[in-house]
């Protein structure tokens, strides 16, 4: 399997093209959780949350990185599951610091 966790910086600038229009944002990011929704069924995960950032062209010329955020199953586990990918982000986030520092 490879990692989740690794990114392509090519594929990261690319991502971050932003979108024409607020409304192309929107429209993408609606079929982007139509799409994680099907995957819940096709993969038979009952609680899913998505924390997305996404680039778009405001109407004045200015670009923006909003943030959007959703939560697919139970909603009384979407504050657990939040809460744990937070605590492990950190953890991993404190190991790369960590292995800068001392070489």
């Amino acid at each position: 399997m490879t990692d989740p966790h690794k990114n392509s910086r090519q594929r990261y600038r690319t991502l971050s093209e932003p979108h024409a229009s607020r409304e192309a944002a929107n429209e993408a990011l609606a079929k982007f959780y139509e799409a994680v929704d099907a995957l819940r069924d096709a993969y038979k995960i009952p609680d899913v949350v998505v924390v997305a950032g996404i680039s778009v062209v405001y109407p004045d010329g200015n670009e923006g990185q909003p943030f959007s955020a959703a939560q697919f199953g139970d909603i009384d586990r979407s504050e657990i599951l939040t809460a744990y990918a937070l605590g492990r982000f950190q953890a991993e986030r404190r190991e790369q610091v960590n292995k800068l520092v001392t070489g």
